[in-house]
């Protein structure tokens, strides 16, 4: 983990804000998730929240929903023939 993001720590920034950071400075998400639970002490679902949260503004339980929803509507659509796709 890099001292930079222990110092935006150290100044009290957010997880998400230190996410976008990371982010910002070119890190892939699987690069992320590993400093910010090494940091915070996150758990991998909790880390993963953090990503939602801060590329959505949802919270994981809100975008699950979403993601559940359009999976729904996307099964439910036919396909030119009438197939259900």
């Amino acid at each position: 983990m890099s001292d930079k993001y222990s110092e935006l720590k150290a100044q009290g920034l957010s997880l998400i804000d230190i996410y976008k950071q990371m982010k910002a400075d070119g890190l892939s998400n699987l690069d992320v998730i590993k400093p910010l639970r090494q940091m915070f002490g996150l758990s991998l679902v909790e880390a993963k929240g953090i990503m939602i949260e801060a590329t959505t503004s949802d919270d994981l339980n809100t975008y699950q929903e979403k993601v559940a929803d359009w999976l729904e509507e996307a099964f439910a659509k036919e396909d030119a023939d009438g197939r259900q796709i």
